[in-house]
């Protein structure tokens, strides 16, 4: 349930793909930057927006265009939708930078313990 709306961009990746009718198709228009939209989408999922809206039955969430369609959606300029996209983009790099950053650094602590046993276990400390 909790996975209910999960966003995804297509770019065409797959010329003459075809989508599941569960999938709710939406195509910004002249109005909106699509990666603009994408991130709205997402902070719906991660914020709990979607699931507030669906309908549940036997463990299954259900979205469904017309509910979609009945959210509040932010629609600021185009200007100002591509700085935001931007931030967000720059941003998410410096986050995934710093968290890959802090899984080396757990994996050198890991062996430096295994390290400082070895020595121990051999009567070197």
């Amino acid at each position: 349930m909790e996975l209910v709306g999960r966003p995804a961009m297509f770019r065409d990746e797959l010329p003459g793909a075809c989508f599941q009718n569960t999938l709710i198709r939406f195509r910004a228009s002249e109005y909106m930057v699509p990666e603009y939209a994408l991130q709205v989408f997402l902070n719906y999922l991660h914020s709990g927006q979607f699931q507030q809206v669906a309908t549940r039955s036997v463990n299954i969430a259900h979205l469904g265009a017309s509910r979609l369609a009945r959210m509040h959606f932010p629609l600021a300029p185009l200007t100002e939708q591509r700085r935001i996209v931007s931030k967000i983009i720059a941003v998410t790099g410096q986050a995934d930078d710093i968290r890959r950053n802090m899984e080396r650094a757990s994996r050198t602590v890991a062996r430096l313990d295994q390290a400082v046993l070895a020595r121990a276990f051999r009567g070197e400390l």
